[in-house]
């Protein structure tokens, strides 16, 4: 119902592909009764598929949102509205869907093998564009908090340790998958290497992900060591070298550090 009241389009033979169409009543900033329904029913459809507990309790019932969410981004990409305030909020590229959680949302409907995750493959490649575009000062991900930042570069360690192989049980061939550069050039926006380069911001991602990692990821507490211990490794790394760094690249030839039962002077001991 939600859907319905955000677009128009034909019926489809499965609920899966009941976001495509066209956004109700044309471009929302007309501020037209059918405008305004369209956008306060997307607003509300892409803050329910982006909530991790919603999704995990729904599961493939949440699966129209996806292609909604293509449908959306796509329209406000054509239109330059991308961002455009006040129709969206802080963080968001439409109401309701920031960008951080946009990507986390999409990168467990991949290893999830969801119904909607071709759609979750489709907004990757999109995304990949979004953030290589010259936003000025107006980029969507500004002033995104170091914590959540760092929720999302857990996230994404743990997305690219797992989602080799899947391609073919998933789509049944490779190349529907987001490729590793799109991937990287995702990654490198968000936790500020790229448009714009900011190594504070960095360093400052991978402190927090390194400290309080077992809080903020994927994993119960206790179960995301190897995702800490990667940032905690790039702290301890040169930064000269992370501005051009091949995130997905380094992340698969990562080699966790063996477990010992006291660390070393200046190491860590997780």
């Amino acid at each position: 119902l939600v859907v319905a009241c955000a677009i128009q389009g034909r019926p489809s033979h499965t609920s899966t592909h009941d976001g495509n169409g066209t956004l109700r009543g044309g471009n929302p900033k007309m501020k037209s009764t059918a405008t305004l329904l369209s956008t306060a029913a997307l607003r509300r459809a892409m803050e329910l598929w982006t909530n991790p507990l919603v999704l995990a309790s729904c599961g493939d019932a949440m699966a129209p949102a996806a292609s909604l969410a293509v449908t959306a981004v796509q329209y406000y990409r054509d239109n330059n509205l991308l961002g455009e305030q006040p129709l969206c909020n802080a963080h968001e590229l439409v109401p309701g869907l920031a960008i951080d959680r946009l990507v986390m949302t999409c990168m467990k409907e991949i290893l999830d093998g969801a119904g909607s995750a071709s759609y979750s493959s489709k907004m990757m490649k999109i995304l990949k564009d979004v953030v290589g575009k010259d936003w000025g000062d107006k980029y969507p991900w500004r002033d995104l908090p170091i914590e959540r930042r760092a929720t999302f570069a857990m996230t994404f360690y743990d997305y690219v340790e797992n989602a080799d192989g899947r391609s073919s049980s998933i789509f049944g061939n490779s190349d529907e998958l987001p490729d590793d550069n799109d991937m990287n050039q995702i990654f490198r926006a968000i936790v500020g290497l790229q448009n714009p380069v900011d190594m504070a911001i960095a360093k400052s991602v991978w402190k927090k992900a390194a400290d309080d990692g077992e809080f903020l990821g994927v994993h119960g507490s206790g179960f995301n060591r190897r995702s800490r211990a990667f940032f905690d490794h790039l702290l301890q790394s040169e930064s000269d070298g992370w501005e051009h760094m091949d995130a997905t690249k380094v992340m698969k030839e990562f080699k966790e550090p063996p477990r010992t039962n006291k660390a070393r002077p200046g190491e860590r001991w997780y």
